[in-house]
């Protein structure tokens, strides 16, 4: 794998865990909400 592709991969990463994390915390709160 080429580094340049390597860093282009973990800026990908770090945007999108992010995105991930806070569409799972949304979802609990959400579920907690209507429970």
């Amino acid at each position: 794998m080429k580094p340049l592709g390597r860093a282009f991969y973990a800026r990908d990463a770090l945007e999108v865990a992010p995105l991930l994390l806070g569409r799972t915390l949304v979802s609990e709160s959400e579920a907690g909400t209507v429970t």
